[in-house]
């Protein structure tokens, strides 16, 4: 840690028995994300090859929104969920096991990135097997 740090957080609490959680964690992340990590190229085409392996069967993501129905209203954005936890899920096991550590936040964000970026495809994915199970 640097002083400039230390600094900032007493100037915003001058008493630090007011310091409470949320201010710590506020000055852990702006230290890690100081000093954090990025997404190397492998791990980037790693986790867009496996969201293509995943579009590649969006059916399997569409019958377990619809075994929710019952509970939910619309099984697209159920399966969109089911999707996106997939990808999150797998990809944060592959970085663990590659990586041996769990990932900074500025990895953290930049994986919201990429699922971001590719969010509507993964969506019309879903829709398109839910028009075809409509017209059969």
């Amino acid at each position: 840690m640097h002083n400039s740090s230390i600094i900032v957080i007493k100037s915003v609490k001058r008493d630090w028995k007011l310091v409470r959680r949320s201010d710590l964690a506020k000055f852990m992340n702006t230290i890690e994300t100081e000093y954090s990590m990025a997404l190397t190229t492998e791990l980037k085409i790693a986790l867009s090859s496996l969201i293509d392996q995943l579009l590649s069967n969006p059916k399997q993501m569409r019958n377990m929104a619809a075994d929710l129905k019952p509970l939910t209203r619309d099984d697209i954005e159920v399966a969109f969920g089911i999707f996106v936890g997939y990808v999150t899920g797998g990809f944060a096991e592959l970085f663990f096991e590659s990586q041996k550590r769990s990932m900074t936040s500025s990895e953290l964000i930049e994986v919201r990135k990429i699922i971001f970026d590719r969010a509507l495809e993964m969506k019309k994915a879903i829709a398109h097997v839910r028009a075809i199970e409509k017209n059969n």
